[in-house]
Parts: structure tokens; C-alpha cells; sequence
């Protein structure tokens, strides 16, 4: 997911990838990782995207696009739905995987 995390979501095809039902998949990757796997995705990808913005010239749209947004708008209303439920929380990840945060 890491590597790919600018592709659309697919749990069918990380189930079979891990040759698992997807709602044992989906069940097991919660258990995990704390959280649903279109979640986890979605603060991947505000995570890079937060990343560009800062160490970037790039403009939001591309900026955007590279993190698998379809628009400026879908980032900014992502970070900014992110920012309210973290409560300002400077690692996107923190909430979800613990473990991962602390990279």
C-alpha cells in the first residue's frame, strides 16, 4: 500500500494479495493497523501530500495528483477534514498505526 498508495483502493485485490476473503482481510488489516484500509490510505496519503507542500515548489494541483487526489479541492478538503478530527496532531499516521508514526 505504501508503494501504490496513489492507485485508487482496491480490497479485493489486496485480499487475494494476502489470499484472504476481503472481510477477513478487511477485518485483520483494522486489527493491525487500527484502522480500515481506505483510511489508512487516505492519511498516506495527506502525509505525503503535507510532505510536498512543505518541501516542494510544486503547485496543488500537482501536488494533488501525485498523492492520488483528483483535484486541489479533494487535497484541501482532505487536509482539511484531517486537521479537525487529529485535533492538529502533527502525524497523519499517529492515529491509525502507532508503530509507523514513530519512523
Amino acid at each position: 500500500m505504501h508503494m501504490k498508495f496513489r492507485e485508487r483502493p482496491n480490497v479485493a485485490k489486496m485480499a487475494a494479495a494476502a489470499s484472504m476473503s476481503r472481510s477477513a482481510f478487511s477485518l485483520a488489516f483494522r486489527q493491525a493497523m487500527g484502522c480500515p484500509p481506505a483510511q489508512y490510505l487516505a492519511k498516506l496519503r495527506i502525509a505525503e501530500a503535507e510532505k510536498l507542500l512543505k518541501t516542494t515548489r510544486l503547485t496543488r494541483d500537482e501536488i494533488a495528483h501525485r498523492v492520488g487526489f483528483e483535484s486541489a479541492v479533494g487535497l484541501y478538503l482532505a487536509l482539511r477534514s484531517h486537521s479537525r478530527s487529529s485535533h492538529q496532531s502533527k502525524d497523519p499516521l499517529k492515529q491509525c498505526a502507532p508503530r509507523l508514526a514513530r519512523r
